[in-house]
């Protein structure tokens, strides 16, 4: 496989969505429990839940607001987990996250990546 192309069945949101779950920075969070819905096509809606203590994915709002949404081609999020590309590459390739700017600008942070990555 060539680097910044992900295989095809490396294209599986639910896995991709628990490793990003037991990846999170607790320290880098807002203190108020943010919860992030994921809108990635071909798939339904999934949310995490973000807070101090931990991080939950949810197949539901959990029900506290939605601050920010990420809308994406699973490729794109994909590439960007894996170190393939930069953030900022993968919001060309139409990774976008809606929400507050400040909280935009935060959310890759709020991730442990791979040092590979």
């Amino acid at each position: 496989m060539a680097a910044g192309r992900p295989d095809d069945e490396d294209l599986d949101l639910e896995p991709l969505l628990i490793d990003m779950q037991r990846r999170v920075t607790v320290a880098a969070l807002p203190r108020h429990p943010v919860v992030v819905r994921f809108e990635i096509d071909g798939s339904k809606p999934r949310f995490m839940l973000l807070k101090a203590a931990d991080a939950a994915l949810c197949a539901q709002s959990p029900g506290f607001p939605e601050a920010l949404r990420v809308k994406a081609r699973l490729a794109a999020l994909v590439a960007w987990w894996r170190g393939d590309v930069s953030f900022v590459e993968a919001q060309r390739m139409g990774l976008a996250v809606k929400g507050s700017r400040a909280q935009g600008r935060a959310f890759p942070g709020w991730f442990e990546r791979y040092k590979f990555a």
